[in-house]
């Protein structure tokens, strides 16, 4: 009777010794959640221009102060961000950034959330209206496009001067995660 009260006791009491032994110590890693539409500001770490840049170029940003999600530090302000110029003409514009934290890729946008969502119901209506218009346009153009000939011939001196963009190194911009991601951190 002695041993197999001694043997309940080691089944029941070894698996508490052996979680005690391999619960995380505090450096160990944990998981952090990134919430959706945290906001990470963004550094220009270079200038940009109009005159030089051209669409596909590279361009080098740098997180512009601690990023903090779950009370822990996990993009320190310096961590870099490279984009692509999608649009180098009237306006500078970027692709989409991403931001490596804990080795996964974390997707940012220049809206939230609930901005994107109310642009995809403009664009929604916009498509609903182009629908039903559609007919009155079919009819209109070709009578547009005789009348605007003449328009389109003495107007022809008449070009605009290219305007240039520029943008300073240091300049920042605010973007939001896109969605909600786990991450695993070491703690310090």
């Amino acid at each position: 009777m002695r041993c197999v009260l001694i043997a309940l006791v080691w089944a029941i009491a070894s698996p508490l010794v052996v979680a005690q032994q391999t619960a995380p110590t505090s450096n160990g890693p944990s998981t952090v959640v990134i919430p959706q539409d945290l906001q990470v500001e963004l550094r220009l770490t270079e200038g940009l221009s109009t005159v030089t840049d051209r669409k596909g170029y590279e361009v080098h940003l740098a997180v512009a102060s601690d990023v903090v999600a779950d009370g822990i530090v996990v993009a320190r302000a310096g961590t870099p961000v490279t984009v692509k110029l999608t649009h180098a003409g009237s306006r500078i514009e970027f692709s989409e950034p991403k931001l490596t934290i804990g080795g996964r890729e974390v997707r940012l946008s220049d809206l939230t959330s609930g901005q994107r969502g109310e642009l995809g119901a403009e664009k929604g209506a916009a498509i609903g209206i182009a629908i039903f218009a559609a007919p009155v346009i079919a009819i209109g153009l070709p009578i547009q496009a005789v009348l605007g000939v003449r328009h389109a011939i003495h107007d022809a001196h008449k070009r605009e001067p290219k305007r240039y963009v520029f943008m300073e190194k240091g300049e920042t911009f605010t973007y939001y995660t896109r969605d909600r991601t786990r991450v695993k951190m070491v703690r310090h």
